[in-house]
């Protein structure tokens, strides 16, 4: 099958399915087109429910085939500006709205696919958290300023990132700080020792605002990755419930929400040893040591069970980098993660449709909807998104 004919064939998976007119094994076909996320992207763009909208109000006083013969005139003198903006094959996929007819079309706009349109979306999280001083007193970091924490400017809120400069100051050493960081929210901060910690929503990490001579150690909820600055005299540590882990200097990423039944470690470079992991007889070793690129679980639910597997280290630090990084994920990991983000409520309406995996990635700052579209599409399920008084909820449903 040459590329023509290919782009004829798409067009019209899509226009069948935009008339509600797709057969089984045409949907089967149009879902393995979509596991490629250009393609999808593409989708996206053809099916863009307010793009429709506006071919649906253009063309409905005109005449059809009129109409259709001024599009097909448009395509050939735009196929340039076609060809670099999106692809050729769109300039067939174009005259969707008017293959189907504005009957169909206008029934394709009023299904159950409106639902999620026709609901103000939730936005996407941003950068934003709340410090709380060692006094008690509670500051919201605004992104949008330079702040001055302390009067020696030797804590500065500045261009999203919290930082501490106070190794040669005063502060006393047992000052501890706590950055608190919401759903829908991500922050980063710079410790005084110079590591670099970025933290996912829903997330605490508790630090000295100014480490003392024999260790350092932070307690951390939720989920941080950590730049950590090298000193072999003095390790790094991160306390969390459950487990501790000890470095000296490395990057990590730590994933230990109170909620989730794993606790797990990711190290992309250098050593770390894990211990006094909760519930956990540790025998032979009082340590378990990673390598870099290896992924250690310890599944809370099944007491004594710690796997450490070779993984690709991207999947678990790439929200840091403000996207979404999917591998045979099944769904519930995922709309859990989702949910972080968006500050929604993810409900199943069939126990079975959590275990559907998903490959993907998504940029963080795409809508909702956007990144559902791409799962509905990839996964084979329906989805629905709902405002319930001031909160989102997003129920998955089998298609």
């Amino acid at each position: 099958m040459n590329n023509f004919q290919e782009e004829e064939r798409i067009a019209a998976l899509i226009r069948a399915y935009m008339a509600k007119n797709i057969s089984e094994a045409e949907q089967n076909v149009l879902n393995e087109w979509l596991r490629d996320q250009n393609n999808a992207r593409k989708f996206m763009t053809i099916t863009n429910h307010d793009n429709l909208l506006q071919k649906e109000e253009f063309y409905r006083n005109l005449n059809t085939e009129r109409a259709f013969e001024k599009l097909q005139l448009r395509i050939a003198n735009d196929q340039k500006t076609i060809r670099y903006t999106i692809s050729p094959w769109i300039k067939y996929a174009a005259v969707i709205t008017l293959l189907i007819g504005i009957s169909g079309l206008w029934f394709f706009l009023n299904t159950s696919k409106t639902d999620n349109q026709l609901v103000v979306l939730p936005k996407p999280g941003e950068q934003k958290a709340v410090l709380i001083l060692g006094n008690g007193s509670r500051l919201t970091l605004d992104k949008n300023s330079d702040q001055i924490i302390r009067k020696d400017s030797s804590v500065i809120n500045t261009n999203n990132i919290l930082v501490y400069n106070t190794q040669n100051t005063e502060a006393p050493n047992n000052e501890l700080n706590t950055l608190i960081v919401p759903i829908g929210g991500m922050y980063s901060l710079t410790l005084s020792d110079g590591t670099r910690v970025w933290m996912n929503s829903e997330s605490e990490l508790t630090y000295p605002v100014k480490f003392n001579a024999n260790e350092r150690s932070v307690r951390l909820k939720g989920e941080g990755y950590f730049e950590v600055t090298h000193n072999a005299e003095k390790p790094f540590r991160v306390i969390t419930e459950s487990g501790n882990i000890t470095v000296l200097g490395t990057e990590f990423n730590v994933s230990a929400y109170e909620e989730d039944i794993e606790f797990a470690t990711t190290l992309i470079n250098g050593k770390v040893a894990l211990d006094h992991l909760k519930g956990r007889m540790l025998q032979d070793s009082a340590t378990v040591v990673l390598a870099p690129g290896e992924r250690a679980v310890f599944n809370r639910s099944f007491g004594q069970n710690i796997s450490i597997n070779t993984v690709d280290t991207e999947l678990y630090t790439a929200w840091k980098d403000g996207k979404f990084y999917f591998k045979n994920e099944n769904l519930n990991t995922i709309l859990t993660k989702v949910a972080r983000w968006y500050d929604v409520t993810v409900t199943f309406t069939d126990p079975s449709l959590k275990k559907i995996t998903f490959t993907g990635a998504v940029l963080k700052d795409q809508p909702l909807d956007y990144l559902m579209e791409l799962i509905s599409q990839s996964s084979n399920i329906n989805y629905t998104i709902n405002k319930n008084q001031h909160h989102y909820e997003v129920t998955i449903l089998k298609k």
